[in-house]
């Protein structure tokens, strides 16, 4: 029921998202909700790390499979703001890796964290998330309407992983940790 929603509701601001033309003459831009929805796909790294809280959270239980996701959200939020203010962090792209090869290796270990101890891990990584998010955000994208966008992507994929997470076996979860983890090494390789 709860993503039949989440679903209904990427639908309806998809259906009623303007355009913004910035450049006439030089085509379409489209620095609105369906932009800023789309630039979580367009890296692997946010992918996967995205989807990785939620399969966590989902292979946690109880409080985890809401606190954990939405603490991510609220700090690619705040990160967001930070980062189109300018605010940028030396170690950004070496954090988002981190992100993936940290979480694929915290289900691949199983670790029982507590809620805090998994919300302060999340909110870390989405805080790196969202300082990308807001630093790549075009500068004639309206911030909020962009923001909206991307925000929901992620918790659409945070959904996805956390659906994934309630319905796998523990042995395949571990070694789906382990794949991430694996992906999380070569990314972090190539940050370097």
């Amino acid at each position: 029921m709860l993503s039949f929603r989440l679903l209904a509701l990427a639908g309806v601001m998809l259906a009623s998202s303007v355009p913004t033309f910035a450049h006439p003459g030089e085509g379409w831009h489209t620095h609105d909700v369906v932009t800023g929805f789309v630039h979580p796909f367009s890296g692997i790294d946010h992918v996967l790390a995205m989807l990785a809280v939620g399969f966590w959270a989902g292979m946690a239980g109880h409080q985890a499979r809401f606190v954990w996701p939405l603490g991510f959200v609220a700090c690619v939020a705040a990160g967001a703001l930070l980062g189109a203010m300018g605010l940028t962090l030396p170690v950004s792209e070496i954090m988002i890796a981190a992100s993936v090869a940290g979480l694929g290796l915290v289900v691949a270990l199983g670790w029982q964290a507590s809620v805090k101890a998994g919300l302060s891990l999340c909110a870390l990584f989405g805080l790196a998330h969202g300082m990308a998010h807001g630093v790549e955000m075009p500068v004639d994208a309206n911030g909020l309407v962009y923001a909206l966008g991307f925000l929901t992507a992620t918790g659409l994929l945070h959904a996805s992983g956390l659906g994934l997470g309630l319905k796998t076996h523990p042995l395949v979860g571990k070694l789906a940790g382990l794949g991430l983890a694996m992906v999380g090494a070569g990314l972090l390789v190539g940050a370097v």
